[in-house]
């Protein structure tokens, strides 16, 4: 069976999109990630109502935050909101293998074969898939899994790759500049570029 980390982080943890801005401005100003962890602590700078929510909202934004360089935390910044969210969703992809996998299996294909929607039967079929090659996976309740494709097609539509009909994705095809395609091809991750892209 495969040894691939596998979590359920976006059954719990959402998309954080606004907060990853904030980190990022933190970033800018020359604070190290464990300064951002230490700062977003002390000042509850995401206003979360509860300590643990707190740890978990600073841990994963310094989380992503650690898989992005310099120049795309620059771009998430002080590029807008579509461009932002889909450098925030490629973070998301670095630090997640199992949503990675699916962005790139099930998301790439339907941008490439042009099939408009990903039914709620394919989400399914790809964690059934998993679950042969991870006994993780496997191990998932039907609650946990189905908690797991809600948080994925939230971020997916809060990434701006799709938008919600009923209990159906609509895929929506994204725009990513050329710079900032050729700065992730250059650094290795041409990977994660056709996950969100195609093969455009």
């Amino acid at each position: 069976m495969s040894q691939i980390q596998y979590t359920t982080n976006q059954a719990y943890i959402p998309f954080l999109f606004l907060e990853i801005k904030k980190g990022c401005r933190l970033y800018l100003e020359n604070k190290l990630i464990d300064e951002i962890y230490q700062y977003t602590m002390e000042e509850n700078t995401f206003q979360t109502t509860s300590i643990k929510r707190k740890q978990e909202f600073s841990s994963f934004v310094c989380k992503r935050l650690g898989a992005l360089d310099s120049y795309l935390v620059r771009e998430i910044s002080q590029s807008g909101s579509e461009i932002g969210r889909l450098l925030c969703l490629y973070a998301l992809m670095k630090t997640d293998a199992l949503f990675f996998e699916f962005m790139y299996e099930v998301y790439q294909q339907k941008l490439i074969l042009r099939q408009e929607y990903i039914e709620p039967s394919e989400m399914l079929a790809f964690i059934r898939e998993k679950s042969m090659e991870s006994e993780t996976v496997a191990n998932w309740s039907d609650a946990t899994v189905k908690r797991l494709l809600s948080g994925y097609r939230n971020s997916m539509v809060e990434g701006g790759v799709a938008s919600k009909e009923k209990s159906k994705l609509k895929v929506t095809p994204a725009y990513l500049p050329e710079h900032i395609k050729e700065h992730l091809v250059r650094s290795g991750d041409e990977k994660y570029v056709k996950a969100m892209l195609g093969d455009r």
